[in-house]
């Protein structure tokens, strides 16, 4: 196969992958510059944190209808305290079910 050159004639489309580039070549510059990307979470640890999460939402859960329990049969209750123990529990479930699911391989 023919390798570009500078000045070549542009009918001749571009170069083949994994052909060599001549050297100044912005794009070549660009891919050794390249870094291999590493997620901010581990596969590995996706069944662990999902867990831990998942049961921390539980146990908000669990707590939330608990209180609720007690605030209707007191007649007391707060609604700041409803709403924020509701949104803790709810965040910790979906992100607990969300690693989970990553677990199973079920991206989203």
């Amino acid at each position: 196969p023919k390798l570009p050159r500078a000045g070549a004639d542009p009918r001749e489309g571009p170069p083949a992958p994994g052909a060599a580039e001549p050297r100044g070549c912005p794009r070549a510059a660009a891919r050794a510059m390249e870094v291999a990307y590493t997620p901010p979470v581990s596969p590995g640890q996706f069944f662990s944190l999902g867990a831990l999460l998942t049961g921390l939402g539980l146990a908000f859960m669990a707590l939330f209808f608990t209180l609720q329990m007690g605030a209707a049969r007191s007649g007391k209750g707060s609604i700041v305290m409803e709403l924020g123990l509701g949104a803790v529990a709810s965040g910790f479930l979906g992100f607990g079910v969300l690693f989970l699911m990553l677990w199973f391989q079920l991206f989203v």
